[in-house]
């Protein structure tokens, strides 16, 4: 990777992930119109450099440039949407641990930028409290985390992607709960 792009002499010879993460890209490219794979391309991949200026002022301009980056917020909502999904199917314990292993995956596969590693620490310190059954109470588990990034990492709390990670986390934590009530009426309904 140079400069948050792929580079082909680095992907032809890197490890599996850049080879996998250049297929990905590639395939893609291939199934989108030309008009709208570099905005797909930063949006799932974080590839930000087939972006044209003009479009990318027009992001700036309408204050949606965080967008194009891969943030917290995108890592929360990939989480949250993956354990109401898995919700559908799995049972608590299993649908998160399930869901952090694919988000694991997918933060690696864009290159784990540090926006992205704050928010899966966030999401697997939930998993973790899920899967020891423990009450995950949204402000304790917030708190923690956010004790754990000052501690690390002192003047991170003036980042402006703190705030994304974390409302990401609060994401998935609601979607956990909505999925839990859409259960509880199924059950009312088939009674």
């Amino acid at each position: 990777l140079t400069g948050g792009s792929l580079e082909t002499t680095d992907v032809a010879r890197g490890p599996w992930l850049l080879r996998l993460r250049a297929r990905t890209a590639e395939r893609l490219a291939a199934r989108l119109p030309p008009d709208v794979a570099p905005t797909a391309l930063a949006l799932i991949l974080a590839e930000r450099d087939e972006i044209e200026p003009a479009l990318r002022r027009r992001f700036v301009d309408a204050g949606l440039a965080h967008l194009l980056a891969i943030s917290g917020m995108h890592v929360g909502l990939l989480a949250a949407g993956t354990v109401w999904l898995l919700g559908l199917r799995l049972g608590v314990r299993r649908r998160v641990s399930v869901a952090l292993a694919l988000v694991s995956c997918y933060v690696m596969l864009i290159g784990a930028p540090p926006a992205a590693r704050r928010a899966l620490a966030v999401f697997a310190g939930y998993a973790w409290a899920r899967h020891r059954a423990w009450p995950s109470r949204p402000g304790e588990l917030l708190g923690g985390a956010l004790l754990a990034v000052v501690v690390a990492a002192p003047g991170s709390v003036l980042e402006p992607g703190l705030q994304l990670s974390f409302a990401g986390v609060a994401g998935v934590i609601l979607g956990e709960r909505a999925a839990s009530t859409l259960r509880v009426r199924r059950r009312w309904r088939k009674m």
